[in-house]
């Protein structure tokens, strides 16, 4: 295996269910502006079997502004081997090292995959959409098996660690409860 790097290659615990060992490798030769590519590979092959591209950068997450780790692109070409994970987990050892606390964030696309959207990857990681409603649907697809496609689910940004949902205190819960503090008060005879 030809290393691109300077530093040593990056390895990760093989997942449980398919173990395998996957080594990281910047590639340098491939990077364009602010962007740093990473190429993932498999003991077995000398070809990559996966690759990210990333930069830190600032995004909304929830109501804040914070610094996190941009996936633009995430590949895997062995689907179940743990490439995919063991992309993200040095993702998130990237970010903090990048300043950025291990906050790393994507654009969930079906654009590549039509057939098999990678919402539900990203979620079964530990994603998600800060999105309720977007949120239970891929939960309902990986609750009962699935697949999703491309029909199902629109581009969306996901981010880890997840986007705390918003307590029920925003201005329009509390104007329902002043209205419906103002309805009791009538029913009891207070306001008239």
């Amino acid at each position: 295996m030809v290393n691109f790097l300077k530093i040593k290659p990056y390895s990760v615990k093989p997942v449980p269910e398919r173990p395998c060992k996957v080594s990281i490798s910047r590639i340098p030769s491939l990077e364009d502006g602010n962007y740093r590519i990473y190429s993932a590979y498999l003991p077995e092959s000398k070809k990559p079997a996966g690759y990210m591209r990333c930069r830190p950068t600032h995004v909304i997450k929830g109501d804040e502004v914070i610094k996190s780790l941009y996936i633009s692109d995430l590949y895997s070409s062995s689907r179940g081997c743990g490439i995919g994970t063991a992309l993200l987990d040095f993702a998130q050892d990237l970010s903090r090292e990048n300043g950025c606390g291990g906050n790393i964030h994507l654009v969930a696309s079906g654009c590549y995959a039509p057939e098999k959207v990678p919402h539900l990857f990203y979620r079964k990681y530990g994603m998600n959409t800060g999105d309720k409603f977007i949120d239970n649907k891929i939960d309902r697809f990986i609750k009962t098996g699935k697949k999703a496609t491309r029909l199902d689910f629109d581009e969306v940004k996901m981010f880890y660690p997840p986007v705390k949902y918003p307590k029920k205190n925003n201005i329009f819960s509390r104007v329902m409860r002043f209205v419906g503090s103002l309805f009791n008060s009538c029913k009891k005879g207070v306001v008239r």
